[in-house]
């Protein structure tokens, strides 16, 4: 124990009285004195062991906490044309920080506008080609019922022509064909009776002939001229009969590929009006078609004219909302570079700067190298502030950095302590000084004077810093 020496009485105790001669024979002890002394040294030696207060005072800087701070990013491509914020500045949630220029939306506008345009004109078009293709529709309905009515009258007439007879034309004509069929057979009766005829005549002739000799004289040439004429009338009327029976077969072979003409018409009006049929349904077909598709393209164009328009009003309404940046919190502009990155191009999702929140804040506390042993975690602290009207608060250091740093004249260590503070009504301010009293555990008087001298001469003998 660190003990003060008493010294001797000094010379301004007063002189003793000059003994006699008898009493300087005898020596008396100084026992009242060695009482005093020695209640003077107890005194002094209690009063060392009373414990004193061992706290530690020290200044320190409100800082906002470590990862604290949010990012402010670019929501599209683009450039700062203007900051409206200056570092350290506080600023409130949805205060406008920066303007900005956007060319790749202003380009992505312009590519939506003229798709815009290009699908309402399409979709004009669509709508002026339904009227004239309903009107086609409805021509081809007609057209192909009438088709299909023709179609069905000259089937019926070739199905009659195959079971009635032919038509009333084939009729006629077949007609005239048993007509003539039926003259030749009464024309080849004349030729037979005329053929009987002339083999009379003939035979006749012949008997003429030979008993000419024997009768010219009697019978005479007259009635043997008559037989030869009657015989060349008889074979001319033979020779014109058998002419016409050639010509009534020659006009029943006429009337006969006539009505197989006929026929064959039928059967190709039959085969046409089938091919008209079947091109007028085929054309109904194709303008059905090219309606539907028409009514089909209007469908999908509106819908993709909506989607169209709902984009570029999105695209608008985001231009609009980035032609500024705006932070999404209340804190303090914690970039220090904010004029390297004005004018320069941004790409999408880029931090523009960061902002640090500032409702629970940092009191980053230097504490001299000499007090750094006192300074415990979880030690309670009483931080003052510089301004006035604000109240202390109290608080604790949570974190003590684990390597010291020097001041700004390198000359002394300093121990970096960090405690926290409530800020939520955002009344301080990051940056600001405070004083910050850390309350240490209670040592004797003796140890605390110790302490303060070893302090105060630099004395590590005293076992300051161990």
């Amino acid at each position: 124990m660190f003990l003060l020496k008493q010294k001797p009485p000094s010379s301004t105790v007063p002189p003793e009285p000059q003994p006699t001669q008898k009493s300087s024979q005898t020596f008396q002890f100084p026992w009242k004195r060695c009482v005093i002394a020695g209640g003077i040294l107890a005194t002094l030696g209690f009063a060392s062991l009373v414990k004193v207060p061992n706290d530690v005072n020290a200044e320190g800087q409100l800082r906002p906490k470590p990862k604290a701070s949010r990012p402010v990013y670019m929501e599209v491509p683009g450039t700062v044309t203007q900051f409206l914020v200056e570092p350290g500045e506080v600023v409130k949630k949805g205060d406008k920080i920066a303007e900005v220029v956007t060319p790749d939306l202003d380009k992505e506008i312009i590519a939506k506008q003229t798709q815009l345009q290009e699908r309402e004109s399409a979709l004009a078009r669509a709508r002026q080609q339904v009227p004239i293709l309903e009107s086609r529709l409805q021509e081809s309905y007609f057209a192909e019922q009438a088709a299909q009515k023709r179609m069905m009258e000259v089937k019926a007439d070739y199905n009659n022509s195959l079971t009635s007879g032919g038509t009333p034309e084939m009729r006629r004509l077949e007609e005239e064909r048993r007509s003539l069929n039926s003259r030749i057979s009464g024309i080849e009766g004349e030729i037979v009776s005329l053929k009987e005829q002339l083999d009379i005549v003939n035979e006749a002739i012949r008997r003429y002939k030979e008993a000419m000799a024997e009768i010219a004289e009697a019978i005479g040439k007259r009635e043997f001229e008559e037989q030869q004429n009657r015989r060349a009338m008889l074979t001319g009327n033979l020779h014109r009969k058998q002419e016409e029976i050639h010509e009534i077969r020659n006009q029943m072979a006429a009337k006969t590929a006539e009505i197989e003409m006929l026929q064959k018409n039928l059967q190709r009006q039959m085969r046409a009006s089938e091919d008209e049929l079947a091109g007028v349904r085929a054309s109904r077909l194709t303008v059905s078609k090219q309606l539907e598709a028409a009514r089909a393209d209007i469908f999908n164009l509106t819908k993709l004219l909506k989607i169209a328009k709902e984009e570029l009003s999105q695209l608008t309404a985001k231009q609009a909302e980035n032609k500024t940046l705006e932070t999404p919190i209340s804190g303090l502009v914690a970039s220090q570079d904010l004029y390297e990155r004005q004018g320069r191009k941004m790409q999408e999702n880029e931090s523009v700067l960061e902002i640090a929140d500032i409702k629970t804040l940092d009191v980053l506390i230097e504490v001299p190298q000499a007090n750094s042993r006192i300074v415990r975690e979880q030690a309670s602290v009483t931080v003052r502030f510089q301004e006035p009207g604000l109240s202390s608060v109290p608080t604790q250091i949570y974190k003590i950095e684990p390597i010291m740093r020097s001041d700004e004249t390198r000359q002394k260590q300093l121990l970096l302590v960090r405690a926290e503070i409530n800020n939520v009504m955002e009344i301080l301010k990051p940056g600001a000084q405070v004083y910050a009293q850390i309350k240490g555990e209670k040592i004797p008087l003796y140890r605390k004077v110790q302490w303060e001298l070893a302090k105060l001469f630099k004395l590590p003998k005293y076992g300051v810093g161990q």
